[in-house]
């Protein structure tokens, strides 16, 4: 025998030899369209998964396939050594049978059920006696439920040709299906309506929800960024009460038509891409055939296009100065990869605000500027100069932009940038200017310039004025202690008065609180249950909004303005508050309040009550978990505490949560997950969904239940501000502060004074106010 047929032989017994053993793991697949109740599947991976000819290592067990011709399987979809495991649907190229045992090819998740929780091997999924489709961990934790088992009829589970799974009743209707719960993809004949959105996965090889989502609201499909607060990065119109997905078409834009099919899918970046199967020599795959969201933005009009401070310019990354000039301020995170951005060679902090400055960015926009930011979020009446220097003075602002025609703009991050060349004019131009912190050895007023060499001349008058400048310092220095000395002696005096006033807390020294704690030996008290604290709010909340002459949106509810005594809790520091007729539902304002506690419809600058009805959901939260809603001491996917509560929620775990440094909490740990439930329902996305506090009350005094069927997604896309507007009774109402004669006039009276006083008094500025309260009143009733 040749050399030349030896060389054939041994390459063609070593694929055999492989062939052979991931064959011998593989199992043939058996056709099962159809399931009745009290069936139970197993996750056990039988079917390999090829790309491009080779096996990637990820396996799937088959709940439900249809025929030979199908292209879609139900199952439980395993990542390579199967380490972790999700029930969905695939959708896949082809599916090979070599002598009964399959081989799936090419094959894409486009359904999961909880994709933020994947099971092990030997999980079981359930279709319950009940009609409930039941994913339990090998453990026995429940993962998720249709939650179908109560007066719903089910008689059993069908896999559809087009990919869809449902449960049907006798009469062959549907009760539930995953067309209704889509993920991050949408298959041929599939809807997106109101109030549902596709969430993309944070990678592809991480499955869990992103930051990217797709929604409809208000005749609008909107992209998000979902940062706090969420930034729009697309929008269009759209006829009818909902789009769905055709061989050829997508909300009014047209698709090429399918040879096989196809499925559309968002991806971890914000794109919205159409996917078909094509065949090339490696073999099968899936190609792109359309990027729908692309056409209205553009490559440059994704916000993580060019990562955080990247220069997008015709789809192409680079950094503001050069990415190779170390001497600049910014650098290339990764040369090999730029679309990963760049960061700043002297981290910005505010020790150090002496050294901040404003470095100007010519013919650079942002990233879809034209639709991410609406007329009301500009200050339209401060100019240019007040515009950078409230920035300079305003730690939390890294980046400004200001437009002649829309006023100033500051920014909290700085996402992709856009390089226009040339410059542009118009409605949509608008001048950035990015803060970089200047290091010690450069001058202050530039970014980039240095101080010039040292010289003789240069020393002697460095000397002098270091002299001089000692010299200013002792005397100011003593002027200071003068002035001190004198201060602690008025506020002595101050404070003995203040300590006259009655109902004032009691002030103790030192060695009082050392004697009477046997030198701090003796606990003297601790803190209580919370449970009070959070009905005291809700009655105070519940007064504010509709027992008042004039409805009060307090704004900024948070637990630094929430005052406890002996006997009560205590809303103070109404310097965001609103006063609203009582004929009004909704206004139009900025954008206040404190990040982490604002209801997701302040993106619109539309709001209700109900956006104190968020905030007070978060603050129940904290209470019972004993922890704040962002904790940097946390892991990464603990940081966030409403994330925290979404997941062990669909876990059934909510008892982890309850605060373990609190013993009474401890002890009553099913009221207080019960107590979370009366969070959840603050906490709807759909502010109409929400209760108000009265009701609030009424369900923590146990005359009411908390409604069922609640939505564990605390974000919904906001009404467009123009839109909102329209739609106002009275028009738009003023966010700048109200004239003295609105507050003092003749509409309030001396009794809701009182009753004002009753809810909120509690430090000694509080008793100041009050009397001069008392005396405007008096003012008034006299004329």
């Amino acid at each position: 025998m040749g050399k030349s047929s030896l060389s054939f032989i041994i390459p063609l017994s070593i694929f055999i030899f492989i062939f052979s053993a991931h064959l011998s793991n593989a199992k043939p697949l058996e056709y099962h369209p159809v399931a009745n109740l009290s069936t139970t599947w197993i996750n056990n991976p039988t079917i390999n998964v090829y790309s491009s000819g080779d096996f990637l290592g990820f396996k799937i067990t088959p709940v439900l396939s249809l025929s030979s011709t199908s292209q879609f399987i139900s199952g439980f979809y395993c990542f390579p050594n199967e380490t972790s495991c999700f029930f969905g649907i695939v959708i896949f190229a082809t599916c090979y049978d070599y002598e009964n045992y399959t081989n799936i090819h090419a094959p894409q998740q486009v359904w999961s059920a909880n994709r933020d929780r994947p099971v092990k091997v030997n999980a079981t999924l359930k279709l319950t006696g009940d009609g409930d489709l039941v994913l339990e961990d090998t453990d026995g934790t429940l993962v998720w439920s249709t939650e179908t088992g109560q007066n719903k009829s089910v008689t059993g589970l069908r896999f559809t040709e087009f990919g869809n799974l449902v449960l049907f009743d006798r009469n062959n209707r549907t009760v539930w299906q995953s067309f209704d719960h889509p993920t991050d993809s949408l298959l041929i004949g599939q809807k997106l309506i109101a109030g549902q959105k596709l969430i993309a996965s944070t990678s592809s090889s991480d499955f869990s929800q992103g930051l990217f989502s797709l929604s409809l609201q208000f005749g609008f499909l909107f992209g998000y960024f979902n940062t706090n607060p969420p930034l729009m990065y697309y929008r269009s119109n759209f006829e009818g009460e909902y789009v769905a997905f055709q061989n050829g078409s997508f909300s009014g834009q047209a698709i090429s038509l399918g040879s096989t099919t196809q499925f559309m899918r968002l991806e971890p970046d914000g794109h919205l891409k159409v996917y078909e199967v094509e065949l090339a020599e490696a073999g099968y795959n899936w190609k792109t055939v359309a990027d729908l969201l692309t056409l209205g933005i553009g490559d440059c009009g994704y916000p993580m296009m060019c990562g955080k401070y990247g220069i997008c310019s015709n789809g192409q990354c680079s950094c503001l100065e050069g990415s190779n000039n170390e001497t600049g301020n910014f650098r290339q995170i990764s040369y090999k990869q730029p679309n990963l951005g760049c960061s700043l060679v002297t981290p910005i902090t505010c020790n150090f605000p002496q050294y901040h400055s404003l470095l100007e960015l010519r013919n650079t926009s942002y990233f879809n500027l034209n639709e991410q930011f609406t007329s009301q979020e500009w200050d339209k009446k401060t100019g240019l100069e007040d515009c950078k220097n409230t920035c300079l003075s305003n730690c939390s602002c890294k980046a400004v932009l200001f437009s002649f025609y829309r006023g100033c703009l500051l920014l909290s991050e700085v996402f992709s940038l856009i390089n226009i060349e040339g410059g542009i004019g118009g409605y949509n131009h608008a001048f950035v200017f990015l803060k970089v912190q200047n290091s010690s050895t450069k001058q202050s007023l530039s970014p980039i310039d240095y101080p010039p060499k040292k010289s003789r001349r240069g020393t002697i008058v460095l000397g002098s004025s270091l002299g001089a400048f000692f010299g200013v310092c002792l005397l100011v220095g003593s002027f200071i202690l003068f002035f001190k000395r004198k201060t602690e002696a008025e506020e002595r005096d101050d404070e003995f008065f203040v300590d006259e006033v009655p109902g004032m807390p009691t002030r103790f020294s030192y060695n009082e609180l050392k004697t009477a704690t046997n030198d701090f030996n003796n606990k003297l008290g601790e803190g209580g249950f919370g449970k009070k604290i959070i009905l005291d709010v809700a009655k105070g909340l519940a007064y504010l909004h509709e027992d008042c002459r004039q409805k009060i949106y307090h704004l900024d509810i948070k637990p630094q303005n929430i005052l406890l005594d002996d006997h009560n809790a205590k809303i103070s520091d109404f310097g965001l508050s609103k006063l609203i007729d009582k004929d009004r539902s909704k206004v139009v304002t900025t954008m206040r309040g404190t990040v982490g506690y604002l209801a997701p419809e302040w993106l619109s600058s539309t709001i209700t009550e109900k956006v104190d009805v968020y905030s007070f959901g978060v603050v129940v939260l904290e209470i019972l978990c004993g922890r704040k809603n962002l904790d940097r001491s946390q892991p990464e996917e603990d940081k966030h505490l409403l994330s925290l509560f979404k997941r062990k929620a669909e876990e059934g775990l909510l008892l982890d949560l309850v605060d373990k440094n609190n013993h009474q909490m401890q002890l009553h740990g099913a009221e207080v997950v019960e107590m979370m439930r009366v969070a959840l329902w603050c906490l709807q996305g759909d502010f109409t969904r929400r209760p108000s506090m009265s009701v609030v009350v009424k369900v923590l005094e146990g005359s009411m239940d908390v409604e069922n069927n609640l939505d564990y997604s605390f974000t919904s896309p906001a009404v467009p501000t123009i839109a909102a507007a329209s739609h106002l009774e009275g028009g738009v109402i003023s966010s700048a502060p109200p004239l003295p004669s609105t507050l003092s006039g003749p509409r309030y009276n001396f009794v809701d004074a009182i009753k004002f006083w009753y809810c909120f008094p509690s430090a000694a500025t509080d008793v100041f106010a009050w009397r001069i309260l008392c005396w405007k009143f008096s003012a008034t009733a006299v004329g």
